[in-house]
């Protein structure tokens, strides 16, 4: 499959996050109504969420390579900061400045946070689909090798995962007496969904405790959602 997009002009991972960000925006733009959102501001809190992507996933994983290189010289020369700055990012870390920027956003311009949050979470949920497609073709967040030499499929996993998430989130449609609620039962499902998928990581270790890093935010993803939904219940 990889040989498949070699001679594209763009990398396939690259293309893959194109495809997501695009794929999020039209279904933002085809669902703005039912959260109550006109068209322009439709493309501007994609313009903040966009931000809020790319500079998250970058500043979580400096945070990261920080707290495991710091004690090397080389690690602070520019030439290898130069690196990381080009390197990929953390997925956590763009959904937490995705989270971010749409607070923001909704300051900003008189909306109900949670209800774009709640817009933003099922668009993201589909977009992740084509992002660990994006995994795969570039060969990063690969899985487990078990004894019969197979590698555990971790990027198709969480991406298929993700799709069916997504098509219950449409058919459901929550957004029609529940929309208060979509964000928080997102959090819950993702967080879920990367803490189980987690221990099939075949990559560097990524945390401590035990835990990965990303497995230690799902933890408090799922808390933080559980507690919502039940202080939402009881109002």
């Amino acid at each position: 499959m990889t040989q498949l997009f070699s001679s594209l002009p763009i990398p396939p991972y690259s293309l893959l996050r194109i495809i997501a960000i695009v794929f999020s925006l039209i279904f933002v733009i085809l669902k703005r109504k039912s959260f109550g959102i006109t068209l322009p501001d439709t493309l501007k809190m994609a313009a903040f969420a966009v931000f809020g992507a790319i500079a998250g996933a970058k500043v979580l994983y400096c945070i990261g390579q920080i707290v495991l290189h710091a004690s090397e010289p080389a690690f602070w020369s520019l030439r290898n900061w130069n690196t990381l700055i080009r390197a990929g990012g953390v997925l956590y870390g763009s959904l937490l400045g995705i989270i971010g920027m749409i607070f923001l956003f909704a300051k900003l311009f008189n909306y109900k946070a949670i209800d774009l949050l709640g817009l933003a979470s099922i668009a993201l949920f589909g977009a992740n689909f084509f992002s660990r497609l994006g995994c795969l073709l570039a060969g990063c967040c690969y899985g487990i090798q078990f004894s019969n030499g197979k590698q555990f499929p971790y990027q198709l996993s969480e991406g298929i995962l993700c799709a069916l998430v997504f098509f219950c989130f449409v058919l459901w449609k929550p957004e029609q007496n529940r929309r208060s609620q979509i964000f928080p039962i997102s959090m819950m499902l993702y967080g879920i969904i990367r803490f189980a998928l987690e221990f099939f990581r075949g990559d560097e270790s990524r945390g401590i405790w035990l835990l990965s890093t990303s497995q230690w935010i799902s933890v408090i993803f799922i808390s933080v959602s559980i507690l919502w939904l039940l202080k939402a219940r009881k109002t």
